[in-house]
């Protein structure tokens, strides 16, 4: 038996919050949403949908990372299910496509990817996709920036949650440094709350916290590298009695600058 817990973190999402739980209500054990301290109805229409709310631990904002690791950390499920509050175009067997191929063992993590029009998800293909590309050409995640994915709690629970936007993205990224299986999703055409309203521009703090996630993810990959190697010198050096050259971490440094361009 599979007990399902989705978890849907929000913050002023009082036009969409009920649908969203009405849609999920008949394929989930667990309904859990996480309030980012909404200043409008959202937490009172959860409640009357049937919904446990909890707040996130920090009142902070950005804070959607926040507010799924809190999910999570509460979750009773043995497989868990993110869902953005903003959904409009939410189906019931959304939760059955994401959570059936982890029951029958087919992969770890299920990501979701939608129907996308040509202007929407600026920040996924402007930013996310050419990173990600350059940085990680063997992940094989179409939209790595969707809110909506899914794997068991035990899983989720090995991977690193950042605390912002940079959190979806993150995620993917962590799972396939440890090897997990990461399996891509369609769930058709999405419809959502605008990221935007009349300017690009108001991506600009979220395209942040994007860059941010992935290149500190690389940036903490390829200093473990370089950790490695010090630790082979110096026992090297300790076998042959020989001392570490002294130009040896220098050059690991002018490496790392020079292939990184950081």
């Amino acid at each position: 038996m599979n007990y399902i817990s989705v978890v849907i973190p929000a913050k002023n999402e009082e036009k969409t919050i009920g649908r969203v739980i009405s849609a999920v209500r008949n394929k989930a054990d667990e309904i859990i949403v996480v309030d980012g301290y909404s200043n409008d109805w959202t937490r009172e229409i959860a409640e009357k949908e049937g919904a446990r709310v909890v707040l996130q631990t920090k009142e902070m904002f950005p804070g959607k990372g926040n507010a799924m690791k809190t999910g999570l950390n509460v979750a009773k499920g043995d497989i868990v299910v993110f869902i953005d509050a903003d959904m409009e175009s939410i189906e019931p067997d959304w939760i059955t496509l994401l959570t059936q191929p982890i029951i029958n063992g087919e992969t770890d993590i299920c990501k979701a990817e939608y129907k996308r029009g040509p202007l929407d998800a600026p920040v996924t293909k402007l930013v996310a996709k050419p990173l990600l590309k350059t940085l990680y050409p063997d992940l094989n995640v179409h939209m790595p920036l969707e809110g909506e994915i899914a794997a068991r709690k035990s899983i989720f629970e090995k991977l690193e949650f950042r605390e912002d936007w940079g959190i979806d993205v993150g995620l993917v990224i962590s799972a396939h440094k440890q090897g997990f299986r990461i399996k891509n999703v369609f769930l058709g055409e999405k419809i959502h709350k605008p990221s935007y309203i009349e300017d690009v521009a108001e991506l600009g703090p979220m395209a942040e916290n994007i860059i941010q996630a992935i290149i500190n993810s690389k940036n903490g990959e390829i200093m473990q590298n370089i950790r490695e190697q010090i630790l082979k010198e110096i026992s090297a050096s300790k076998e042959s009695g020989e001392p570490v050259p002294s130009f040896f971490l220098q050059t690991l440094q002018n490496n790392f600058k020079s292939k990184n361009n950081f």
